[in-house]
């Protein structure tokens, strides 16, 4: 009976040390993927359409001195003279991804979902302390807005 035990123990530590290990490796993994798309989002991105809405707007009425600028986790939203700093998360395991922003000045925070295809980044951010939107479609009526950007060559 005892050698019954201590096999079945010795099992248990078997499996409790390779599930550890999975969890290690899927950890890992979600990092790596992190940092990828950090680098990815890395730069300066120029607004090229703008739905507001429900409705795409005059692509003659957008400033193309609007600008979203990653840095690490840091942003910068540019329009005209006017910057509004801040810092941002990601979690682009998720579908559509999510990012949520926090302005600097006062630390409200935005959830929002976007999708970066090559040198085009799509952003739609909810409201402060509201719901993640859950895909990339504003209603009529209201002031949701998706800002679709393209990469910035230097």
């Amino acid at each position: 009976m005892r050698v019954l035990s201590v096999v079945g123990l010795g099992l248990v530590v078997v499996g409790l040390v390779s599930t550890t290990a999975v969890w290690g490796e899927e950890a890992q993994k979600k990092e790596a993927t992190l940092k990828e798309e950090l680098k990815r989002l890395e730069g300066t991105w120029r607004v090229i359409a703008v739905e507001l809405g429900g409705k795409e707007i005059d692509r003659n009425e957008i400033s193309p001195n609007n600008l979203l600028i990653f840095s690490g986790t840091k942003c910068s939203t540019v329009t005209g003279k006017r910057t509004i700093e801040g810092t941002f998360t990601i979690d682009p395991s998720k579908s559509p991804k999510w990012i949520d922003v926090t302005r600097t000045s006062d630390k409200v925070t935005w959830p929002g979902i976007y999708e970066l295809k090559d040198d085009t980044i799509k952003v739609f951010l909810g409201t402060p302390g509201g719901q993640r939107p859950t895909e990339f479609k504003t209603r009529e009526g209201t002031q949701q807005v998706i800002h679709t950007h393209d990469r910035v060559k230097s």
